[in-house]
């Protein structure tokens, strides 16, 4: 994307095409930054920040104009998908994993932060799952699945330099990191980092409406099964759901290959099955 005429290109696009694809070539689905992130750097310590404002700019917008699409689109995830290519693909309609898929948003390894849209689609993940993803940049495999001095650090030592052991953060300890320098230098509006933000090409963003739900056709969020359980979800029983009531009550709802994986995971993770006692019969009880 190298001009800002291509948001509206995006929105011909969607007007104009029923449905659309995104796949894996080869064995990644991983954008590679234009010019490489060795260069941005490297402008970066010369003291030139332009090239990579213009850069994420240009990334983001794209990203963004793909999340209003109102034309559905499938993302085929059948290799490596991380970062940019996570961007490309995760606000897809219908989003396809596959026994080849290596999904991970790895910035924090090069001193980010997980971006693309992650701070929205992170925190959708079942659990604590997303929070764990973008704080350690670990890997999902098949069906599992601001330019700050330290980003310098990070891209330096690991794509440039090569280097086997761990960079030189700054600070380099979890302990030295406090509240007040987080804010002071992320969010405070005198932060270094935020004096060069640059405005959106687009001007009437409201051209570009958002789809439905991106989890519409997802598995049953653990959220979800939670309220069928604890009476809470308009299709809950008036009585508690035994297992296999559950499990039939998920299928009705849902009906699609891996639910009842996914409910006999919710359930051996947050409930106890409770046995017949007496007048009360079997049942699953909501306990985390």
């Amino acid at each position: 994307m190298g001009e800002p005429s291509a948001l509206a290109e995006m929105s011909k696009v969607s007007n104009s095409t029923k449905r659309g694809f995104t796949e894996a070539v080869g064995r990644t689905l991983i954008t590679a930054a234009d010019p490489p992130l060795s260069a941005i750097v490297q402008q970066l310590q010369e003291g030139n920040p332009d090239t990579g404002i213009k850069f994420f700019k240009e990334e983001f917008e794209l990203d963004y104009a793909l999340a209003r699409l109102t034309t559905p689109y499938i993302a085929i995830l059948d290799g490596v998908t991380m970062g940019g290519g996570v961007g490309l693909s995760i606000n897809a309609m219908f989003r396809v994993a596959t026994e080849n898929t290596v999904f991970a948003m790895p910035e924090t390894k090069i001193g980010y932060s997980p971006d693309v849209g992650a701070s929205f689609f992170l925190p959708r993940l079942d659990g604590a799952l997303g929070t764990y993803l973008g704080l350690t940049g670990e890997s999902l495999r098949g069906r599992e699945t601001g330019a700050s001095p330290d980003f310098v650090t990070g891209v330096k030592a690991l794509l440039i330099d090569k280097a086997k052991g761990r960079p030189e953060w700054s600070p380099n300890k979890i302990a030295d990191v406090t509240p007040s320098t987080i804010l002071s230098k992320f969010f405070s509006r005198e932060s270094p980092f935020k004096q060069k933000v640059p405005e959106a090409s687009f001007t009437s963003p409201e051209s570009l409406s958002f789809p439905t739900d991106p989890m519409k056709f997802s598995l049953p969020s653990e959220e979800e099964i939670g309220r069928l359980v604890r009476g809470e979800h308009p299709s809950s029983s008036s009585t508690a759901f035994s297992l296999p009531e559950l499990l039939q009550k998920t299928q009705e709802l849902w009906g699609k290959q891996g639910v009842e994986v996914k409910v006999n995971d919710v359930v051996s993770r947050r409930c106890e099955v409770v046995p017949k006692s007496g007048m009360e019969e079997a049942h699953v009880r909501w306990i985390h």
